[in-house]
């Protein structure tokens, strides 16, 4: 996994077949900004690696941050309500900035 540790997020960068949980996130950094998982170089997005996803989904929430994952087929098999999910980097990232200046406002 590549971390990358931008001006107004945190940018990772997924390998294929590569495990995920929070508390490989959690080591890695202080997850006190929001966060753009980049899931383009997986072939699948299986349950597993959902699951570890949503509950580091609803740690950031609780934190009153956004996390906004990159995904080009999102399959219709899983269940994805919940995520914030866009097909490019540029778009996560106007995404994120949408998300921060709502804040900003109070909205």
């Amino acid at each position: 996994m590549t971390t990358v540790i931008k001006e107004t997020y945190l940018y990772f960068n997924l390998e294929p077949k590569e495990e995920v949980t929070l508390n490989s996130i959690l080591s890695s950094t202080d997850l006190s900004i929001d966060i753009i998982f980049d899931l383009l170089s997986i072939d699948t997005v299986n349950e597993s690696l959902l699951d570890y996803l949503e509950e580091i989904n609803e740690y950031i929430i609780t934190k009153g941050l956004c996390m906004v994952l990159v995904l080009k087929d999102a399959p219709l098999s899983l269940k994805l309500e919940s995520m914030n999910i866009v097909p490019s980097l540029t778009e996560a990232e106007d995404y994120l900035q949408m998300e921060q200046i709502q804040r900003d406002l109070g909205v």
